[in-house]
């Protein structure tokens, strides 16, 4: 059974290893993205109490596909907040054809990750 992503993972003896330091060590991002990701990581151990960590017990495509799901209709309230330009001419510069194509990604994403449900392991091996 899939949790709801605001639903705290359930506590598990041993669950691994810890993901946001992952994240740092393979990404190497910018300084601007490793501060979010920190805060992000300082907000989710605030919010449960516990890092998350790769065996917690929740299903680890269920939570990204609801994320992402809120990230497509967060863009759709950008996109009917920005005046559409000329429906005649694209211009990948106008922020309302930008937003156009990340909601467009994300659909793609919130497509991909449907297709990845009951793919990936919940329980260590």
């Amino acid at each position: 059974m899939s949790l709801n992503a605001a639903e705290p993972a359930p506590r598990v003896e041993d669950a691994g290893a810890e993901c946001w330091p992952a994240l740092l060590e393979q990404l190497k991002p910018e300084p601007w993205l490793v501060e979010l990701i920190r805060e992000r990581d300082a907000m989710g151990r605030a919010k449960y109490g516990v890092p998350l960590r790769v065996w917690d017990g929740r299903d680890a495509i269920t939570d990204p596909l609801q994320e992402a799901l809120d990230l497509l209709v967060y863009l759709q309230r950008a996109l009917m907040r920005v005046p559409a330009p000329d429906p005649r001419r694209w211009n990948p510069y106008h922020l309302h054809d930008k937003l156009t194509l990340l909601r467009a990604d994300a659909l793609r994403l919130v497509r991909q990750l449907h297709s990845l449900a009951g793919r990936v392991p919940t329980e260590r091996p």
